[in-house]
């Protein structure tokens, strides 16, 4: 069962995102019971995105030989965010791609590389809300690899990310993948944004 660090109680339904089918709770993926009126946030750790309940996975993407839909007939979520952020894909900008053809419908979001300047990465930003929004999902997986942007000890690209998203869309659960990120700074990324985010009107839980 997933260790809560932070907050949180017992039993919530989840919304399916995009439409898809809900994933009912089990032992590694407990649901969890608000008490107050305020907005929630779930924000989980994970080391397998395919056995994870999300269906909408975020990812980045260089240029290079694969065809994203290729890659998505053929790979697992975590092996096709690894080779679009290592190898790279054949189509420029962002990439929306939905299988809902298989035993487990998914929606990945491929995202071209971000400037290595932090500080001036705001348009990329403000691509990355632009897109998400219209599909509206309420959970969605995040996997920034640090194979495709450096090492990145103080994970300021994924806090940037996570606020964006946290301030800007209605998304209620995240998954980070742990892949090969430390999972401690993983861990100490959300921590952080809970103390800076959490008012009374906002709370952010955190397992891992």
């Amino acid at each position: 069962m997933d260790e809560q660090l932070i907050g949180g109680a017992t039993k919530a339904t989840p919304t399916p995102a995009l439409g898809l089918a809900d994933q009912s709770a089990t032992d590694s993926n407990p649901k969890v019971d608000f008490i107050n009126t305020g907005r929630q946030v779930i924000a989980r750790i994970v080391r397998d995105a395919s056995a994870s309940p999300c269906e909408f996975w975020f990812g980045l993407a260089k240029s290079g030989p694969h065809a994203p839909l290729g890659l998505l007939g053929e790979k697992p979520t975590d092996d096709l965010l690894k080779i679009a952020a290592t190898e790279g894909i054949s189509e420029s900008g962002p990439v929306v791609l939905f299988d809902a053809e298989s035993e487990s419908p998914r929606g990945l979001l491929l995202m071209p590389l971000p400037e290595a300047n932090y500080q001036e990465q705001s348009g990329w930003l403000d691509l990355l809300t632009a897109t998400l929004l219209p599909w509206s999902p309420d959970r969605i997986g995040i996997y920034l690899a640090p194979e495709a942007v450096g090492t990145d000890p103080s994970m300021e690209l994924l806090s940037a990310v996570l606020h964006r998203i946290v301030q800007n869309t209605r998304i209620r659960e995240i998954f980070l993948l742990t892949g090969n990120h430390g999972t401690n700074h993983l861990l100490n990324a959300v921590l952080r944004l809970k103390q800076e985010l959490t008012t009374d009107e906002f709370d952010l839980y955190v397992y891992h």
